[in-house]
């Protein structure tokens, strides 16, 4: 662990003394030639100083593409390192290889494209301090984008207004003799107001642990960028004369702050390594290459063979003592942790030993519950039995008298006879049982079933010659399962005092005055004693034609008799 995040800051100290060594060899550079070299050397040392100020604002922003972990600011950064390589690629082709005054005019005026967007693209990027690395600048940003745009086509567009930059009447429109406008005046405002609230935005957004101690570097260099703005732009001797270059001067503070903001931590990058790993105490984790040689390790990470990290690759590993092996592939090699899974396992054990234990009590249950199912059942279905053998027993009495009857018959007719005495007894056996599964399977007996009941009771009738018909019309009354039993038992009841006599049947079910109840009218008069015994509320009125028994099926109240 120690040698690999000892490396790593070795070789960012490394580039960071190349870069100092490299402005300094630059500034150097353009000393000797302004004051003591010949003119081939100073146009020579100047060219080579261009573009190394070129090349290190390009490596700074391969070095930020590879480094910052957030999306949105690495793209903003990569950004400004682009405007940097602009602004000194336009300056240079500008002073070297052309000299037409309207290009070189033109090309000046593209300075302030640069000089511009590098502010605002400083202020986006400290939106996006301590944000996630999936975070996205949201919508209303463009309109940041409006206020140097305009500024931009107001300087590009300046021969036909001079509103950025006055030249004195008569001269020759250059860079030598002029005067600000007031363009150049809100440009300097518009990036002294970015550098400001970037400045802002540091202050507030700066959370990081150890960063309030450094948050003054990135402060002091954007302080250093405002004055020297200001002091520029008042044309100060001594200014003029030490940061004379202000394309070189702007773009080094801006590449320094940011790059400040970058080593404090307000901008998260993939370099500091060494302290996340040497922070980490009860994690084991490895960075490993390509090759499985570890370059990043914490303190508990132990040696694990390159077969089980091979293995690892395609699917997690159970390692001994309970632990769980993980590869995950990250560019340029593995990053490799185990996790301790012992508790999990011990819980799992004891999970599948209750889950054997309830599966036994399961089954048990089961079998119970089979037992009671079955119990219940035949408990059920003698109930129904005895419940439908009392409804009808005194028929399947009789049916069984006729039975020993037809036996001892000796003529076909009386056979015949007795067949069809069994055959209306059977019809009301079959219909009255039919009701009892319909009340228990709380279905209902609706009046259909009641209608059905006479049809099948008089078409049994008619094999013995009886005449006869059926009427129902209760209006609006709902009948009870009562009611229509009681109804179909006491239509049956009158029917066997007078099944032995009787020749013309009928019957109505009707309401009279809110009360249903059954009319039974037939041609000789039933057994009123045996009516009465079983039926308290009948009424029987004979005369010379026959009888009619009256019973209500429903008292007063609409309950059922």
């Amino acid at each position: 662990m120690q040698n690999g995040g000892t490396i790593s800051v070795k070789r960012y100290t490394k580039q960071m003394l190349m870069a100092i060594l490299l402005v300094a060899y630059a500034v150097l550079f353009n000393i000797y030639g302004r004051y003591a070299a010949p003119l081939f050397l100073n146009k020579l040392f100047n060219f080579v100083r261009t573009f190394a100020y070129m090349g290190l604002f390009a490596v700074w922003g391969v070095s930020v593409s590879r480094r910052v972990m957030q999306s949105e600011a690495r793209r903003l950064l990569i950004g400004i390192s682009v405007l940097m390589v602009f602004w000194l690629g336009v300056r240079e082709f500008k002073f070297r290889f052309v000299l037409n005054p309207v290009v070189l005019r033109h090309l000046w005026y593209c300075y302030y494209v640069p000089i511009l967007m590098i502010p605002t693209l400083v202020l986006l990027v400290t939106m996006t301090l301590h944000r996630s690395e999936r975070w996205r600048l949201p919508g209303w940003t463009w309109l940041l984008y409006f206020p140097p745009m305009i500024l931009i086509v107001l300087v590009m567009t300046n021969d036909l207004h001079q509103w950025g930059f006055v030249f004195p009447q008569g001269s020759a429109w250059s860079e030598r003799e002029y005067a600000y406008g007031p363009v150049i005046y809100l440009t300097m405002g518009w990036d002294l107001l970015c550098s400001g609230a970037a400045l802002l935005m540091m202050f507030i957004k700066c959370r990081v642990p150890k960063s309030k101690k450094r948050i003054w570097l990135p402060a002091v260099l954007v302080g250093l960028f405002m004055g020297y703005v200001v002091l520029y732009a008042v044309d100060m001797p001594i200014v003029r004369r030490i940061g004379w270059d202000m394309a070189v001067s702007q773009c080094l503070l801006f590449a320094a702050c940011l790059e400040s903001c970058i080593v404090c931590g307000l901008i998260p990058s993939n370099t500091r390594y060494y302290d996340f790993f040497h922070a980490i105490r009860d994690i084991s984790m490895q960075i490993m290459d390509n090759d499985y040689n570890t370059y990043y390790s914490s303190g508990k990470a132990e040696p694990i063979a390159c077969a089980y990290l091979k293995a690892a690759e395609q699917d997690s590993v159970m390692l001994p003592m309970g632990r769980l092996l993980r590869n995950m592939p990250i560019r340029g090699g593995h990053a490799v942790w185990t996790e301790d899974i012992s508790a999990l396992l011990q819980i799992r054990n004891t999970l599948e030993e209750r889950q054997e234990e309830l599966s036994e009590r399961q089954s048990l249950l089961r079998l119970e519950y089979e037992k009671e199912k079955n119990h219940r059942t035949v408990t059920e279905q003698n109930r129904l039995y005895d419940l439908l053998q009392d409804q009808t027993q005194s028929q399947l009495d009789r049916i069984e008298a006729l039975a020993c009857d037809y036996r001892c018959a000796v003529s076909e007719w009386e056979r015949r006879r007795i067949l069809t005495y069994i055959v209306v007894l059977g019809t009301f056996v079959k219909r009255r049982k039919d009701f009892v599964l319909l009340s228990e399977a709380s279905q209902g007996i609706s009046v259909s079933h009641l209608r059905d009941a006479f049809a099948e009771s008089f078409h049994a009738l008619s094999l013995l010659n009886i005449r006869g018909g059926y009427l129902i019309d209760i209006g609006s009354i709902s009948l009870s399962d009562r009611s229509i039993s009681l109804a179909y038992d006491f239509f049956e009841d009158v029917l066997e005092t007078v099944l032995d006599k009787v020749n013309a049947v009928n019957v109505r079910v009707a309401e009279v005055n809110g009360t249903a109840r059954i009319n039974m009218m037939t041609d000789c008069p039933p057994d009123t004693a045996i009516l009465a015994a079983k039926y308290p509320r009948v009424r029987v009125i004979c005369d010379d034609d026959g009888a009619e028994a009256i019973l209500p099926l429903m008292t007063e109240g609409g309950t059922a008799v």
